[in-house]
C-alpha cells in the first residue's frame, strides 16, 4: 500500500505544483473481499487523469463521476468539501465484474492541509514510524441516516498528526477506522511503516531486489564492505541506506527488528556468515539466503555454535520460493514472493487451491 500512496502523494503535489485542482478517493470501509482493502487511495485532476485505485476498476467509474462534480465545483469552500459514498454490489454492477464487497469511499477536494498530511504520514513510514493519523469532517448538509443511497456531503474541520515509536509487539497491518453520523466523520489511520529489506552483499541479485523493493514500497538498507559490488549494484538501483562495512559494525547500526527482512547474497562467507550470525540475533521476520542446499548445510553447521538451534531451524536458505528461476531477475523474484508470503502470514500456495481471503488483511 506505500507504494500506491506514494505514487499517488507524488502526482498530487506535481499538480497542485501546476495548479491543478485535484481530488482524492480513499477506501475507509470494507465488507467481504475487497480487492485493495482499507487505505487504498485514486487522486484524480482535470482531464480525466487519475493515477492509483480503489477496486481494480469497478468502483473507480462511480467514483470518478463523483470526483468530476467535485472538480467542478467553483463555490468559495470547494477546497474544503468532501463526500462519502457507501456503493454496494447492486451500486457497481453496471461497471462490470465486482467482488462482493461493500466499499465505503471518502471522496475531498485537495488542499494545503490535505497535502501536509499526505506527506507527513509518508515520512513517517519512510522513517520506521507508526503514524497516526486523525482527520475530522463535519456535515455540510444533513442526510437521512437510514438513506446510504445517497452521499453525505461533509466540509474538513481539522488534519492533525501525530507519530511515535514502533515495537516488535505492534502490529505489521493498518488499520483504517471511521464513525459516521449525518453530522460528522472521524477518521483515525493507524499507518506502520513498511517492511525493510537488508541486503548482506551488492551484485546481481541485490540489484534486482533493490529495484523489487522500490516498487512494493519497502524501505531498503545494503550492507558490503566491498566498494566494487555497491557500485555496481546502484549504477542502476537505489538503496535508502548503503553500509559499507562488515556485518559486525553494520548491525550495530541498524536496529534490526520485527519489520525487517534480512537476506545475505554476497557469495562470500567473510561477509555472509556475519551477516547471517547477526540477523539471526535479531527479531528480524524474516532472515534468507541465497546459494545451493550444500552451501545451506555448511552454514548451518558454521552457525549452529552461536545462533539459536529455532532461530537457525528457520533460516530460509536457499532463499525463496520453488519457481524454477535461474536468472538474476528470477531468484530476486522467488525470495521477494517468499517475504510477502511470511510478512502476511501466508503459505504461498495456490489461490485456486485456498479458501482465505485473496487479499490479507
Amino acid at each position: 500500500m506505500t507504494s500506491q500512496r506514494r505514487d499517488v502523494s507524488a502526482a498530487l503535489g506535481r499538480w497542485d505544483s501546476e495548479g491543478l485542482p485535484s481530488v482524492l478517493a480513499s477506501v475507509i470501509s470494507t465488507t467481504d473481499s475487497a480487492p485493495r482493502g482499507l487505505g487504498a487511495q485514486l487522486a484524480v485532476t482535470v482531464g480525466d487523469q487519475w493515477t492509483g485505485g480503489l477496486s481494480g476498476g469497478c468502483a473507480e467509474v462511480v467514483v470518478l463521476d463523483e470526483a468530476r462534480k467535485l472538480l467542478a465545483d467553483s463555490s468559495a469552500d470547494a477546497r474544503h468539501r468532501a463526500v462519502l459514498m457507501s456503493m454496494t454490489r447492486d451500486d457497481l454492477g453496471n461497471a462490470g465484474p465486482v467482488c462482493g464487497a461493500t466499499l465505503g469511499v471518502l471522496i475531498e477536494r485537495v488542499n494545503s492541509d490535505l497535502l501536509d498530511h499526505l506527506a507527513q504520514v509518508l515520512n513517517g513510514a519512510q522513517a520506521g514510524l507508526i503514524t497516526h493519523a486523525h482527520r475530522l469532517y463535519s456535515a455540510a448538509s444533513t442526510v437521512d441516516a437510514d438513506d446510504d443511497s445517497r452521499p453525505r456531503d461533509f466540509v474538513r474541520s481539522a488534519a492533525v498528526v501525530m507519530t511515535g515509536t514502533c515495537g516488535p509487539e505492534t502490529d505489521r497491518r493498518a488499520v483504517l477506522g471511521s464513525e459516521v453520523t449525518t453530522k460528522m466523520l472521524a477518521l483515525e489511520e493507524v499507518s506502520p511503516p513498511p517492511p525493510r529489506l537488508i541486503l548482506g552483499g551488492g551484485g546481481d541479485i541485490a540489484t534486482e531486489l533493490l529495484m523489487l523493493a522500490a516498487r512494493t514500497g519497502w524501505r531498503t538498507v545494503l550492507v558490503d564492505p566491498r566498494h566494487a559490488f555497491v557500485s555496481q549494484s546502484l549504477a542502476v538501483a537505489v538503496a535508502d541506506v548503503v553500509v559499507e562495512s562488515w556485518p559486525d559494525e553494520a548491525f550495530a547500526s541498524l536496529d534490526v527488528g520485527a519489520f525487517d527482512a534480512c537476506i545475505a547474497v554476497a557469495h562470500d562467507e567473510k561477509i555472509d556468515l556475519p551477516f547471517l550470525r547477526n540477523a539471526l540475533a535479531s527479531t528480524a521476520f524474516y532472515v534468507g539466503a541465497v546459494g545451493s542446499r550444500a552451501v545451506q548445510r555448511e552454514r548451518r553447521a558454521a552457525l549452529s555454535s552461536t545462533s539459536d538451534p529455532a532461530r537457525l531451524g528457520a533460516l530460509h536458505g536457499p532463499a525463496g520460493l520453488d519457481l524454477g528461476g535461474s536468472g538474476a531477475a528470477e531468484i530476486a523474484l522467488s525470495i521477494a514472493a517468499e517475504i510477502v508470503a511470511i510478512w502476511n502470514r501466508r503459505g504461498a500456495a495456490a489461490l485456486r487451491d485456498t479458501v482465505e481471503p485473496i487479499r490479507a488483511s
